[in-house]
């Protein structure tokens, strides 16, 4: 991620993706599929489509609720 927050992902798969971004957001959680539950709502959907070049908007999920998604698999 670049310091205004822009990513690229070159050469990824066609198909459907869920972008999550977020405030103290743990690399090992998020890998967690119980985690990943817990936030799906916050996620950003994008489809990437054969040669496709897109682009999305992804609002990071706050601190506050990342620690309650934490709290939940205790």
């Amino acid at each position: 991620v670049g310091p205004n927050g822009a990513a690229m992902f070159p050469g990824m798969a066609p198909g459907t993706y869920r972008l999550f971004a977020g405030e103290d957001l743990d690399r090992n959680l998020i890998v967690a599929p119980e985690f990943r539950k817990l936030l799906e709502s916050r996620a950003t959907t994008v489809t990437i489509q054969p040669n496709g070049r897109e682009t999305a908007q992804v609002q990071p999920i706050p601190a506050e609720k990342i620690h309650e998604a934490k709290t939940k698999l205790r």
